[in-house]
């Protein structure tokens, strides 16, 4: 299932609360689940989980870095641990600026209008599945597979 970037807006005709509402699922829930939104908060909902996501499935997300939050955060993947198997990220969420001397951090500021933590590429995580043995994910680039979330 791709969740793409539907969010939990509690409006019956929008996101995933009209997604549920429709009658016509195939046979079955998804083993493989595309988290939607990297994972925010506002792209999750439980009721997803328990009607259309069977059981410990594989779970894919994309990291974010821009704006002021980077997705999936620690407390995102605790999250999705509780619910996935196994969890595949594009790469590792960007990492923080670097704690530096409040003189270079003046000047820093002074010099430049904007600026940001280079990240590596994103990698790519494939899945294929013919439905007649279990999936299988390969990771290409920087992609991951997380182990235990923190």
């Amino acid at each position: 299932m791709l969740g793409a970037d539907l969010e939990e807006t509690g409006n019956s005709l929008t996101g995933w609360s009209a997604v549920l509402q429709c009658q016509h699922f195939p046979d079955g829930k998804a083993l493989i689940f595309k988290i939607p939104h990297h994972e925010a908060p506002n792209g999750d909902s439980a009721a997803v989980w328990d009607e259309l996501v069977a059981e410990n499935p594989i779970a894919i997300l994309t990291t974010y870095g821009r704006g002021g939050r980077s997705r999936p955060s620690e407390h995102d993947l605790r999250r999705i641990s509780q619910r996935a198997g196994e969890i595949y990220c594009t790469t590792l969420p960007p990492a923080s600026r670097p704690k530096r001397d409040r003189t270079v951090e003046r000047t820093m500021r002074e010099v430049v209008k904007e600026r940001r933590v280079i990240t590596k590429a994103a990698g790519h995580v494939r899945v294929r599945w013919d439905r007649q043995s279990v999936p299988r994910v390969a990771l290409f680039g920087n992609a991951i597979k997380i182990e235990s979330p923190v």
